[in-house]
């Protein structure tokens, strides 16, 4: 039962990839998306088993590699943070594996793409549920082919290929730090296996602290995993690609943003937390990670009109949210947020593709308007989904945002040493205030811009309107419901004192205390209330009833005009234009240093076109010495006779 998800989405994938083109593409598409369904259904069963009766799973499949001390086997490992992964993964995959048999209904290359989903979600499981780093990896790079196969999916479009190709590079940085991170574990411990790592870290937690040579090691095995995962996680300075991965069709879109690639950085740092409790010189660089992308994606998010692109800057800003928890050593609260995060951006993405998909295909907000009567079951989805993404009261984002917030009024057990630091946390603190502020402002706009404002495109595409069938419904309303229900249901299993779901997951030394003393502080825990109800009523107000004031502000102050643009055009140092010169320029010396230089160069000269060039003209010119004549032969050897004879001479 426990492999049985991974096997059923890669068989899915094989059957589906190979000999789908036998059956039509709506009976391809619903084979995969059946056997996804059963996967979510066990992946329940394991969760009971788990979580709920506490009986951690180790799962050995064989051995792979065993050469000496390197040994790799194939061992699966089922923890609590595994099941909830899994359940994450698979009910998202599910819903957007159903939506896209009436979505992706007309695409000649529907089934191919129904693969390509399935083989996404066997990848991500495989990293979730690996007990060793090189699983882990094969998981790792794994998403990351399959995140360029979607995103590329439709080919022909010069900025879907420009924008996968950004998201390999990109991830390749990423991916490259975290494969020198496992060579120094592999070097120091001489192992990958998981629970050897921990057991060697957590019982020699107090004499390790003596040895700065260890320390050093392990600050720099840290670094690079987070390196890693600011690479998958899009946080600020590698998360250019994920803005752009929105080129792919809109379910991939949510399988990306919710649920796969990007939390396998946030799945890695929860994953290894044990390593940062001793290297805790490490969490105010993650805290800088996650506030300032926070704040940097909520505030480009704000001034864009592709309404995928604001919820792909959106979910940058919540990533680093979740990057933000980790550092403030509340991995509880960062995974109960994941879990959250995942169902409403979901729904956010899903309902965008149904409106994109009604209207002709239109996404600039800026020509949508006037939908609120045309397309009233859009309306509600992308409200759902928008108040919990701004953490309304009681909506499921309020139960995890907020309570990540707020741990910085608990954060009192880290040990900054220098004033400068403790000024620089209440800098991360405000940056990640202003984020939620940013957040509303977005939320509120997409859902005036869009439904309120007046009808804006032309008449030929209310003519051509598409309502969807019941396929891309289903998952919606099912989208809808998490997004209002998980964050109460799930809040006191996963976070708070009463939980005791994590005795094998996260790690805490005994002179570590992470109590949240803010559930026991009013004004931290009202705040957040006021203030949201306090900007949703302001943006209200400037965006539906005094439009006039943004217009005028952006005509005829100068300074503001210029904020606008800056912010429009991504910081401009953040901007894709200026990464596409920095890819540029790298494969252009790639192609001069390594291929022309190496390949077309050494190599050829030691292969083809060097010394086979050589052995060959000598051979050619031995040629001319077979005559055939007699007297040329018994001259050769009267020349060699005498040659032989003076270097015996000389020798003796």
């Amino acid at each position: 039962m426990y492999i049985l998800p991974i096997f059923l989405t890669l068989i899915s994938f094989i059957f589906s990839f190979f000999f789908g083109r036998f059956i039509n593409n709506f009976y391809s598409g619903i084979l995969t998306s059946f056997s996804v369904l059963f996967s979510f259904i066990l992946s329940l069963f394991i969760f009971y088993e788990v979580v709920l009766c506490k009986s951690p799973t180790l799962v050995y499949c064989g051995s792979w590699i065993t050469m000496g001390i390197f040994d790799v086997q194939w061992t699966f490992f089922y923890d609590s943070l595994t099941a909830i992964m899994l359940i994450v993964i698979l009910s998202i995959s599910t819903c957007a594996h159903f939506y896209s048999v009436e979505y992706m209904l007309s695409d000649p290359h529907q089934i191919k793409f129904m693969s390509y989903l399935s083989l996404f979600t066997f990848f991500m499981l495989l990293l979730v549920t690996s007990s060793n780093f090189i699983i882990l990896f094969m998981g790792w790079e794994g998403v990351g082919i399959s995140s360029y196969l979607l995103i590329n999916f439709w080919h022909t479009r010069m900025s879907a290929n420009k924008s996968a190709i950004m998201a390999m590079f990109v991830n390749k940085i990423g991916d490259i730090s975290l494969l020198l991170g496992f060579t120094l574990i592999f070097i120091i411990f001489h192992t990958f296996d998981f629970s050897i790592f921990i057991l060697s870290i957590i019982s020699t937690f107090d004499y390790i602290l003596l040895f700065d040579d260890i320390i050093f090691v392990l600050n720099c095995i840290g670094i690079f995993f987070i390196i890693g995962a600011v690479g998958k996680s899009a946080q600020l300075g590698l998360h250019t690609w994920l803005p752009e991965a929105t080129e792919g069709p809109t379910p991939v879109s949510s399988l990306i943003h919710a649920a796969t690639t990007v939390t396998a950085g946030i799945f890695l740092i929860i994953r290894t937390n044990f390593l940062f409790q001793i290297v805790n010189d490490l969490f105010i660089v993650i805290i800088a990670l996650g506030s300032l992308t926070a704040f940097v994606g909520s505030t480009i998010g704000t001034f864009q009109s592709d309404i995928k692109k604001i919820i792909a800057y959106s979910t940058c800003s919540q990533l680093g949210y979740m990057f933000l928890s980790s550092g403030l050593m509340g991995y509880s609260f960062s995974l109960y947020h994941l879990t959250n995060h995942a169902f409403f951006k979901a729904l956010l993405f899903l309902v965008a593709g149904y409106i994109i998909h009604a209207i002709s295909n239109e996404q600039d907000i800026r020509r949508l308007g006037g939908l609120l009567f045309i397309l009233p079951f859009a309306y509600i989805g992308l409200t759902i989904g928008s108040l919990s993404l701004l953490g309304f009261p009681f909506y499921s984002g309020f139960f995890s945002k907020e309570k990540i917030i707020e741990l910085f009024y608990s954060f009192h057990t880290y040990n900054f040493v220098t004033e400068y630091l403790i000024n620089s946390l209440f800098f991360f603190q405000m940056l990640a205030n202003l984020a939620v502020t940013f957040t509303v402002l977005y939320s509120v706009k997409v859902i005036i811009y869009v439904f309120y404002y007046s009808y804006q495109n032309n008449k030929n595409t209310l003519l051509n309107l598409h309502y969807s069938s019941i396929f891309t419904i289903i998952p919606l309303f099912i989208l809808c419901i998490l997004s209002i229900i998980s964050g109460y249901l799930l809040e006191d299993m996963m976070v708070g004192f009463s939980t005791n779901i994590w005795n094998l997951s996260i790690f805490f030394h005994k002179y570590i205390n992470n109590i949240n003393y803010f559930e026991y502080n009013l004004l931290s825990s009202k705040l957040p209330i006021y203030s949201i109800l306090y900007f949703i009523i302001l943006f209200i107000l400037l965006f539906y009833i005094k439009t006039s004031i943004l217009f005028n502000i952006k005509i005829y102050s100068t300074w503001l005009n210029f904020i606008y643009l800056f912010l429009n055009k991504k910081y401009l140092v953040l901007n894709k234009n200026i990464f596409y010169l920095v890819i540029n320029y790298f494969f252009i010396f790639s192609y001069k240093s390594m291929y022309a230089f190496f390949d077309k160069g050494i190599i050829e000269w030691f292969g083809p076109f060097g010394i086979s060039n050589i052995v060959n003209k000598m051979i050619l010119s031995s040629l001319k010495t077979q005559t055939g004549m007699i007297y040329h032969y018994f001259g050769f050897m009267v020349i060699s006779i005498i040659l032989l004879i003076l270097l015996l001479f000389f020798i003796l």
